[in-house]
């Protein structure tokens, strides 16, 4: 498409890739996380939230597999995009509980 930018929100399976490259990302951001929270000592405090938002984020990608498989099936599109929603909400509530974990500490 020309402007060329214009491929980035307005051509379908560029905006596909990007959205499945940014998903890969997060998956292996969350493993990351968790393992490298596992070698330091658990998930206790702030970050007892960590396990189950990777149970979400693998929610999330089911979802969307599950969404593309069914050729964009309406409940499980509906059932991607809340879970999305739900997984914001939860990932900041986690960024909250760390933010007041490292302010009583200093």
């Amino acid at each position: 498409m020309d402007p060329l930018w214009r491929n980035f929100f307005e051509n379908g399976l560029t905006v596909q890739f990007i959205h499945r490259c940014i998903a890969y990302g997060i998956v292996l951001y969350m493993g990351v996380l968790l393992w490298l929270q596992a070698g330091r000592g658990g998930f206790a405090g702030a970050n007892a939230r960590l396990p189950r938002l990777g149970i979400m984020v693998l929610l999330q990608v089911c979802t969307g597999i599950a969404t593309l498989l069914t050729m964009v099936q309406i409940d499980l599109a509906v059932a991607h995009r809340a879970m999305a929603f739900l997984l914001a909400g939860a990932g900041t509530l986690y960024l909250a509980d760390l933010t007041q974990v490292n302010h009583a500490v200093s």
